[in-house]
């Protein structure tokens, strides 16, 4: 099942590359959510956190009408959180894949669909010591809620639900977050 779903996944980013009536989209996100990976305390009292399904995301695809009110959105992107300090770096980084089904309203837009996150890794730089955890690549869902603000731009509510593994170890990546998004 692990391999099916990517090539599923695949299957519906190269239909929407096939398909005439595409309209190029930009996306970033703000994400809050999943476990904790690292917390830092700073000097005066401070500190900062990186969770598994945080925080920025950036990410750019395509939006394909497939009927009358029915879009595929497909995207590829990056989902990064970082604490940088003076005397070190940590950061989790992931590239995600995904496809969406939407139904447009004429106020809202709601969609589903899957997302495949490549290349999960945490690093770290510095006062943590120097290394590098490599996850596997993991499948998830996404659903969103889009409030329209024209015919072209949006500000949505996403949520992700997916686990990043490591040998038999699983991280709650789960996420829920704020979109802002424009197709052209």
């Amino acid at each position: 099942m692990k391999k099916i779903l990517p090539i599923i996944s695949t299957t519906l980013i190269l239909t929407s590359l096939t398909t005439q009536a595409s309209n190029l989209l930009l996306e970033a996100g703000l994400h809050f959510g999943g476990d904790e990976l690292a917390s830092v305390g700073f000097a005066g009292g401070s500190s900062e956190s990186i969770e598994a399904g945080g925080l920025i995301s950036l990410s750019a695809g395509l939006v394909s009408e497939i009927d009358e009110g029915l879009k595929l959105r497909t995207t590829i992107g990056i989902k990064f959180d970082s604490i940088t300090a003076s005397n070190g770096d940590l950061d989790f980084t992931r590239y995600p894949v995904s496809a969406m089904l939407f139904k447009n309203g004429e106020v809202f837009n709601a969609g589903i669909g899957a997302t495949y996150h490549l290349s999960p890794e945490f690093e770290s730089t510095g006062f943590a010591g120097d290394f590098s955890v490599s996850f596997d690549n993991a499948f998830g869902f996404v659903a969103e809620v889009d409030y329209k603000l024209g015919e072209k731009a949006y500000v949505g509510l996403k949520a992700t639900i997916i686990d990043y593994e490591i040998g038999s170890s699983k991280i709650d990546g789960n996420s829920f977050g704020v979109v802002i998004g424009t197709s052209f």
